[in-house]
């Protein structure tokens, strides 16, 4: 009969090779170690968003301030952030109204959303809906959406400047209001030229230049609400050929499909990305 108080078993470490280990320590003679299985489904990367005066943030960390950015894995907090436009990808993102939940609940190409190959998908009012009844109303007696919303929703990859002067990578999802100033910086983007060898323009890649990204002097407001918003401005081209390398690297693994957009969680667009009065 098996005894009811087995023993656990550990393994048993060799701990003789400990006495040969090195007396210096090398840090860049061990990079990668313990990373041997990290994939891209283990890693998260940052999103850069605006802080509204109902994030969480702003009454739980330490001056944190409405009209800032933060980061939001390390918390880390800007009046004004230096970027470097990677890579970009325009996707819809079905969201279920607050009212029932918030949840994200998929993404749509463009093209599909805009021809009507959604199945339950319609515009209404130059929004776009799922699953409306025939003569339903679509919005609640505060005008907030009773069913889900396909919303459209601009997502910027960028390697952004931390306060001690690295560069990480991170997204900037811009939707509802803010899609026009991701239209804005898009054609700033497209609209730069630079001149080659033999003295004929092109335009550089996105990653050739750096951003300063600020906030406005005043709020936007609509519908009786509020918001800070964000202001785009170029500030230079790229002279660091290490950070060119990097974001010409991150512009390829977003293009191969290896990095891909996601949603930001719950709390975050809650706070920040749907307190532009078209909240759902």
């Amino acid at each position: 009969m098996a005894n009811s108080k087995e023993e656990t078993k550990i393994a048993k470490v060799d701990d003789s090779a400990m006495e040969l280990a090195p007396t210096e320590i090398n840090f860049e003679s061990d990079s990668g170690y313990g990373m041997e299985e990290v994939d891209k489904d283990t890693l998260a990367i940052p999103f850069i968003f605006i802080l509204q005066a109902t994030s969480p943030a702003v009454e739980k960390i330490d001056g944190a301030q409405s009209g800032m950015f933060m980061n939001s894995i390390t918390e880390e907090l800007f009046t004004e952030v230096e970027v470097i436009p990677c890579a970009f990808q325009r996707r819809y993102l079905r969201w279920e109204p607050r009212s029932k939940g918030g949840s994200f609940k998929g993404e749509y190409m463009p093209s599909d959303i805009e021809t009507g190959r959604v199945e339950g998908c319609k515009e209404f009012d130059g929004r776009y809906y799922f699953d409306v009844p025939e003569g339903a109303s679509l919005l609640d007696s505060a005008g907030k959406p009773l069913y889900d919303i396909a919303k459209d929703t601009r997502n910027h990859f960028v390697l952004f400047k931390s306060k001690d002067g690295s560069w990480g990578f991170a997204q900037i999802s811009l939707s509802s209001t803010l899609v026009k100033k991701s239209k804005r910086w898009m054609s700033r983007i497209t609209g730069i030229e630079f001149t080659g060898k033999n003295g004929k323009k092109f335009n550089p890649a996105s990653f050739a230049n750096s951003y300063k990204l600020t906030r406005p002097a005043t709020k936007e407001e609509k519908n009786g609400n509020a918001w800070w918003s964000i202001d785009i401005n170029l500030f230079g081209p790229v002279t660091n050929n290490e950070v060119y390398a990097k974001a010409k690297a991150f512009h390829d693994q977003v293009a191969s499909g290896t990095i891909k957009s996601v949603p930001m969680d719950d709390e975050a667009v809650s706070s920040s990305s749907n307190s532009d009065g078209e909240s759902f």
